[in-house]
């Protein structure tokens, strides 16, 4: 059997309707004339039992083409997703019925003089053929036959599995096979698209015959298909022929399949796959639309432009002068619910670096230089023409007219689909490739030879990243540098100590409005200009707030760097704080304070706080009090920010793309806009709690929140780490207060606890969402999960398990440039240095069960609880 191409041509997202051929002098205007002349000869109707027929009537030859088009690919297998049943049930269609013997519906048709194939694709099955129009009756009936009454005999399909394990075989040794299959299980995560249509081995060789039959009768129904015969016929006789032919097809249910979307892509991809190849394959692609957006065509026509012909612009630049490739060309690939942008070549393994630079910088030129007047019109004709010739056959009009009704519901989909090809603009085309051409959806995949490229040939993305190292600038300020070239990013984060420890009851919340506005307006830059001079890059830049620090990080390509800095230092040095964007922050922060007071959960944290932190800073709010936050003005924010924002008080991390001697030289040149001064001074605060303690308070709500809290530890103390794993152990889903408290007693929708470390002092908490006729038993089951750890400890797996839980969350950090930089500046403005982080593998490992154990006990007193409860009103 044929198999569809993995892209679609580049000319096209939708194979388009035919029409006689027209004089070479017609205009345009007079071939869409034409055509849909042609297509008002077009008949649809439905059958009683819910199949869609489509009849064309055209004499130019004494041909007819029959074809049945079912709306079952390898997305819509469900439960058997993997296991290529669309492409195997193809197999089987012509394998027999009960009155038919296998190969018997092959030898007629051929018999007949006609031609007979079939094809599975990602969305669709296909079955299709090419009669003279003498006979097509009888082939009618035996096509018909075959779909409708396949039998699967016992004799064939266990044959028809070898041979399709051969088809297997042949896969793997076909280089564009392979590279289909690294490519959708790169490019999707989530969406179906991401098997191969054949299957996966050996989920395919676990196939029986009742799943092969059980998929058969579920996706061949009638309302799930569509009938076309187009040639040389009358309709009113086709129109009965069909009637008769389809109908023992009885009317089945045809319940919805989920088919799961694909999540946005937030992060270029790179896979690199080797074997044993002479050259390399290279796929370069962009999530696009799916077929029935308005900017379908816009993209088939930019990928007519770019490389679908030899006098593209990536074809002479690429491949004819610069003979950086053997081959390359760009396609748009629709589906009903997905699309691709795609640049592929094949190429020398030498060139692979330089190739895909080449091609990256011409994909972002797209955005840039607009195509010419000419070079549309040329493009624009060729696909017409193009399509227009190829679809002067019975069998290129039954193909369109089956595809416009299977997935836009109307088979003469390709009218509006050509005029809407006319109406596209250069700056049409411009908006487009800004819009989906963007690093963040960009996948590239690789197939090429076992041996490496050359010395300096593989990309820079391939090259590892450098430890985290610390220099001074000349004012002091430190800066933390890690250089990893893998992807062309920038990520900066500037730090400054302060936050909620550097608050009190008037203040309350002063940290966060400020920090928010820093990016709301300078004395050059409006908060407009700042969003719009970042957005048209692509960067980003947003502020932090929390209890020990606040400041900025930003990221953006490695090229806008300098932009990036010029931006962020404007507003880190000469924030104006205007008042209009302060009373608009004001506004917010005041409906977050009224949002959180919402929750239990919150009501109880912070009735908590108040008894584990009194008389310190951290009893308070981070987003503040509405008391302190309504008082707060334009005054009293530029006296806090001009106190806390110098350069003795701050950090400064630079992390991706760009030489460590480049970084240092980029931070020289804009920390001198940060006004020079030591750090204001703090005071020490020591927390005194009235301990134990007990608050219970009624809300208008449903849920019952218990708390039980500790007074926890600062992070200069030694029994942190120990504290870190026994929070890791008594948390989260696979704890043992989980399983008790949720799983086998269902007392609580969620049982964990949570530990925070502040500069000076800290807290540890188990909590339950819960019900007040359950509270006791949870209180119970809190308080002997405390004995337990106290006196007897965690048990080894405990243990083991919170250390993988600690250990693999710091391992993929790593991946995150710009949570990295950020955590490497916080840590740096406290005890714990910036290169605290990298060394949690080796402070986990040494932990000891006797440390964790005697650590649960130094803290974990039931004299020293505070327990902090929410209970519904009373009704």
């Amino acid at each position: 059997m044929t198999h569809k191409p993995w892209f679609l041509p580049a000319a096209c997202g939708l194979l388009l309707a035919t029409l006689p051929a027209f004089p070479a002098d017609k205009t345009d205007t007079d071939a869409l004339t034409t055509l849909r002349q042609s297509n008002d000869r077009l008949v649809r109707f439905t059958l009683d039992n819910g199949l869609t027929c489509i009849l064309k009537e055209d004499h130019a030859a004494p041909v007819v083409s029959i074809q049945v088009w079912v709306n079952s690919g390898s997305i819509h297998e469900g439960n058997m997703l993997g296991a290529g049943l669309s492409h195997y049930v193809e197999h089987m269609i012509f394998k027999g019925t009960p009155t038919r013997k296998p190969n018997e519906i092959s030898r007629t048709i051929i018999g007949l003089g006609g031609k007979l194939n079939a094809y599975t694709s990602l969305d669709r099955t296909v079955f299709f053929t090419d009669v003279p129009s003498r006979n097509w009756k009888t082939a009618l009936e035996t096509y018909a036959d075959a779909i409708v009454n396949a039998s699967f005999p016992d004799s064939e399909w266990q044959r028809e599995k070898n041979v399709i394990l051969s088809e297997f075989r042949m896969g793997e040794d076909n280089p564009s096979s392979c590279l289909q299959k690294l490519f959708f299980r790169t490019a999707y995560s989530v969406h179906p698209l991401r098997q191969p249509i054949i299957g996966i081995r050996e989920i395919f060789q676990s196939v029986t015959r009742e799943d092969l039959m059980d998929y058969y009768h579920r996706r061949y129904i009638p309302d799930n298909m569509v009938a076309v015969i187009a040639g040389d016929i009358q309709i009113a006789d086709a129109r009965e022929a069909l009637t008769k032919a389809f109908s023992s097809f009885k009317r089945k249910p045809n319940p919805p399949l989920y088919i799961p979307a694909e999540p946005r892509q937030l992060g270029p991809r790179f896979v690199r796959q080797s074997g044993n190849y002479a050259v390399s394959r290279m796929v370069v692609s962009f999530h696009t639309v799916p077929l029935s957006d308005k900017d379908a065509p816009t993209l088939d026509l930019l990928a007519r432009l770019a490389g679908g012909s030899q006098s593209s612009r990536l074809v002479q630049d690429i491949k004819e002068t610069r003979k950086l490739v053997h081959t390359i060309e760009s396609e748009s690939f629709t589906l009903r619910d997905a699309g691709m942008f795609s640049v592929s070549a094949i190429l020398d393994p030498a060139r692979e670096s330089s190739a895909q630079e080449a091609i990256l910088e011409a994909i972002a030129s797209l955005s840039k230089t607009a195509f010419s007047k000419d070079e549309i019109e040329k493009a624009r004709r060729m696909m017409l023409v193009g399509t227009l010739a190829s679809l002067q056959s019975a069998h290129g009009q039954a193909a369109s007219y089956a595809e416009g009704e299977m997935f836009l519901q109307n088979p003469r989909a390709a009218e509006t689909y050509l005029e809407r090809l006319q109406a596209i603009t250069p700056e049409d085309l411009q908006e487009v490739s800004r819009k989906y051409f963007r690093v963040d959806n960009r996948t590239i995949v690789i197939l090429g030879p076992d041996t490496a490229p050359a010395a300096g040939t593989l990309p820079a993305a391939m090259s590892q990243p450098s430890t985290v190292t610390k220099r001074k600038l000349a004012c002091g300020v430190p800066l933390i540098l890690r250089e990893d070239h893998r992807l062309p990013f920038v990520y900066v984060c500037a730090a400054f100590s302060g936050g909620v420890i550097s608050e009190d009851e008037n203040t309350s919340g002063i940290t966060q409005m400020m920090s928010e506005l820093l990016i709301r307006g300078t004395g050059t830059r409006s908060a407009v200009t700042i969003a719009e001079s970042l957005e048209k890059l692509g960067a980003d830049l947003s502020a932090f707030a929390g209890f020990n620090s606040f400041g900025l990080r930003g990221q953006c390509l490695s090229g806008d760097a300098n932009v990036l800095m010029d931006v962020m230092f404007d507003c880190l040095g000469n924030s104006a704080f205007p008042t209009n964007e302060v009373n608009k922050q004001r506004t917010i922060q005041l409906a977050i304070i009224d949002s959180e007071r919402e929750q239990p959960m919150n009501i109880a944290k912070d009735a908590l706080n108040n008894v584990i932190f009194a008389g310190h800073p951290y009893r308070l709010n981070m987003m503040g009090r509405k008391e302190s936050v309504s008082r707060l003005d334009q005054a009293a924010l530029t006296d806090y920010f001009h106190r806390q924002a110098v350069t003795g008080n701050m950090t400064l991390s630079i992390f991706g793309d760009i030489t460590a001697k480049d970084a240092e030289a980029l931070a020289e040149k804009y920390i001198k806009r940060i006004r020079a001064d030591r750090a204001p001074a703090r005071m020490a605060f020591t927390p005194k709690p009235a301990l134990p303690a007990r608050l219970e308070k009624r809300e208008p709500r449903e849920q019952c929140i218990v708390i039980y809290g500790v007074p926890g530890v600062g992070l200069a103390d030694p029994r942190r780490d120990a504290l870190q794993v026994l929070e890791a152990a008594m948390g989260g889903m696979s704890s043992r207060l989980f399983e008790t408290v949720r799983e086998q007693r269902g007392l609580a929708y969620y049982a964990s606890t949570r530990q925070r470390i502040g500069l000076d002092a800290g807290l540890f908490t188990l909590f339950a969402g819960t019900r007040p006729d359950t509270l006791p038993e949870v209180e119970r089951l809190f308080r002997e999960e405390i004995s337990r750890v106290t006196t007897q400890g965690l048990d080894p797996e405990e243990i083991e398990r919170a250390r993988n839980i600690l250990i693999g969350g710091q391992e993929m950090q790593l991946e995150d440039n710009s949570g990295l930089a950020m955590s490497c500046s916080v840590n740096e403005l406290t005890c714990l240095g910036y290169d605290y982080d990298f060394t949690t593998r080796q402070r986990i490992e040494a932990i000891t069960p006797e440390q964790i154990r005697l650590a649960a006990a130094s803290i974990l007193d039931t004299n020293k609880l505070a327990i902090s409860v929410v209970l519904p009103e009373k009704k």
